[in-house]
This record gives structure tokens, C-alpha cells and sequence, in this order.
């Protein structure tokens, strides 16, 4: 199955071709592995022009396809962005290689709220990127009481009217993750009891969910198959441009705020032109110009008033306060395993 990778969207205007823009044959060529449509073209054919290089971008669908690629240790990639909470794991298994701050200067511009995050606390391995806050996009005209909590999307009374309407993530944390905060539980919880919980509560909601969908769950909103879709904030954005009955809500129990963030892969040969790459991206300017295309918030402060108002102030770009905010964090091996199965027993049921 080739799967349409829509879970990072270009909105409106932006350039849409990814990679190997150049018609030259530079001999460099760096090789990035990450979410589709997460770099904008002309961002891409700027720096093949100034390295005189070769930007060769593949892209993944989840961060458990992207480590399992980069596991073999011979996958031929330079860099990825996985999410944070990737970030440690991959570390774990040594796949990933430190960075040399002194080549990163244009690191000063990072917001301090994304730097030593849980996943590398000593900011050894990680360049935060891109930040995507899950949330709820809706029709209003379908739903005149609007969600408000992730508890309303396990209400049966709330969902009789979105009966086969609803979309769900099809992601083990990110669907656990809201099914834990409907419960007053940890969204990080590694005790079995709360897995169980989650999986119970998910599969109760079952029989009113249309699909578990993370590719393209905003154009089934757009179209009218979803009235109500579990998503990343980024994708509405269009959506919500092209039709203003549709609109998204953060839920009060909180959101799921993944920062993705690119790494350097141990198997690198090419790793002084890795780090030209990301201190380039870390330009203000540069970071500015990938938020515009893409409708995420980005991790550099400076980058924020280059991004045009109508963005920043747009629902879908905020990053969620301090106390709504839910970092995924690695859970371990026999915790991943306990999540997986659990999401593989509602999908079954």
C-alpha cells in the first residue's frame, strides 16, 4: 500500500516537489529521512545551491517505520526527525551521533522551552524542528454542543450524532494518550492497569468511530465522511481556510504536543555537511519560511516574528500552555510492547 502521507501538509501556495530539486550532479549529497511534505522545495534548492550539494529527502509515515529503517544500521541516511520521545529510544540503541555544538551557531535561537528536553536532557543528539499539538477539528453545524474535553469524544451521548463519523489517530500513544486523559490518568502511564483502562475505554468508543486514520483524517473532515476527526493541528489549517464551518479545539484535560527534531544518524558518513544543513535550517529566517509552508510552530524563538500574524495567531499554531502541554515520553521496551497490543486488541475487536 503506498499511503498518501498527509499528515504534514503544505498549505496553500507552498511549494509542493520535495527533494533532488537540483538538475545538477553535485558529488555531495546529504540524505534526510523524515515526515512527507516537512521541508518546503525552496528551502531545499537554497541549500543545494549555497553547499554546492545534493539534497536527497525520503520520507515515513511513523516513527516506529523511520528506527526500524534506521535499526539496520545500513539504511543510508544522514538524518531523520523522529519525535521526542523517539529521540531517546534511538539514542538507547546507539543509532544516533552526538552533535558538535561549536558547528551549530545558529542553535542560540532555540526557544529554552524546547532545549535539554526529557528525551535528551544534555541536548546531545536532538535539533528541535517542528512542533505538532493533536487536538479535535470538527463541523460546528454537526456538533452545536462542540467538544470541549477528550472525555466527550467516550460519551456515548455526545457521540450519538457523529455515529460512523469519527476518526481516531491510528497511533498506539497518540490513541492511549487521549484515552488516558478521559480517565484522570498519567498520559505516560506505564502501569499495565491503565493500558488495560485505555483499551477498554477505546474499544467502547468503537462502534461510533468511522476509521483510525493519521494520513488523511482532514480531508475526510473537509469532504463531510468525518464530521469529528482526532488530528494534528497543523493539517487544519487549510481545511479550515477552504471551509469556515469547519474548526478545531485543544481539549481542556490537555494536548499531546509532539516536538520533532532532527537528529544525526551514527551510520552518517556525511556529518559536517549534516551540520551545515541543520545550522541552516536554524536561521530565523529559514525557520520562518518552513512554518509558513508547512503551518507548524517551530522551536526557534527568533523565527517567530518573521512568521506571518495570521499563522501565529491562527488556533492551530499555538502551542498549548505550560500545564495543558503532554509530552510523549520513551517508555521502555516491555512498556511499548504493552501499548502495542493493547492498540492492536481494539483495532481486532
Amino acid at each position: 500500500m503506498t499511503p498518501r502521507l498527509s499528515r504534514r501538509r503544505f498549505l496553500p501556495l507552498a511549494a509542493s516537489a520535495l527533494a533532488g530539486c537540483s538538475k545538477a550532479s553535485p558529488t555531495k549529497v546529504l540524505n534526510v529521512y523524515l515526515w512527507a511534505e516537512y521541508l518546503p522545495d525552496d528551502v531545499v534548492r537554497d541549500f543545494e545551491k549555497e553547499a554546492a550539494c545534493r539534497l536527497q529527502v525520503d520520507t515515513y509515515n511513523s516513527n516506529e517505520e523511520m528506527i526500524t529503517k534506521a535499526a539496520t544500521g545500513s539504511s543510508g541516511y544522514d538524518l531523520v526527525c523522529p519525535s521526542q520521545y523517539a529521540v531517546a529510544q534511538m539514542a538507547s540503541q546507539n543509532l544516533l551521533a552526538p552533535l558538535d555544538p561549536t558547528a551549530l551557531p545558529n542553535r542560540k535561537h532555540l526557544d529554552p522551552r524546547f532545549l535539554s528536553l526529557r528525551a535528551d536532557p544534555d541536548n546531545k543528539f536532538a535539533v528541535p524542528y517542528l512542533g505538532a499539538s493533536t487536538g479535535i477539528g470538527y463541523h460546528k453545524p454537526a456538533l452545536p454542543n462542540p467538544p470541549q474535553r477528550w472525555a466527550d469524544l467516550f460519551n456515548p451521548t455526545f457521540l450519538a450524532p457523529l455515529k460512523g463519523k469519527l476518526s481516531i489517530l491510528d497511533d498506539a500513544r497518540e490513541a492511549a494518550a487521549i484515552a488516558l486523559m478521559a480517565l484522570g490518568l498519567p498520559p505516560n502511564s506505564s502501569n499495565p492497569d491503565d493500558i488495560t483502562k485505555a483499551a477498554q475505554l477505546l474499544t467502547s468508543q468503537k462502534p461510533f468511530v468511522a476509521c483510525y486514520d493519521s494520513e488523511s483524517f482532514e480531508d475526510k473532515l473537509a469532504s463531510g465522511i468525518c464530521l469529528a476527526v482526532h488530528g494534528y493541528a497543523g493539517d487544519f489549517v487549510a481545511v479550515m481556510k477552504d471551509n469556515p464551518q469547519i474548526t478545531f479545539t485543544l481539549p481542556a484535560e490537555g494536548s499531546v504536543f509532539n516536538m520533532d527534531c532532527f537528529c544525526l544518524l551514527a551510520e552518517s558518513r556525511n556529518q559536517p555537511l549534516a551540520h551545515r544543513f541543520l545550522d541552516f535550517i536554524l536561521r530565523p529566517e529559514i525557520a520562518a519560511r518552513i512554518s509558513s509552508a508547512t503551518g507548524y510552530p517551530n522551536a526557534n524563538a527568533a523565527a517567530t516574528p518573521l512568521i506571518p500574524e495570521s499563522l501565529r495567531n491562527h488556533p492551530c499554531f499555538q502551542i498549548p500552555p505550560a500545564d495543558k502541554l503532554v509530552m510523549l515520553e520513551d517508555c521502555g521496551p516491555d512498556t511499548r510492547a504493552l501499548y502495542s497490543k493493547a492498540w492492536e486488541s481494539v483495532k481486532l475487536a
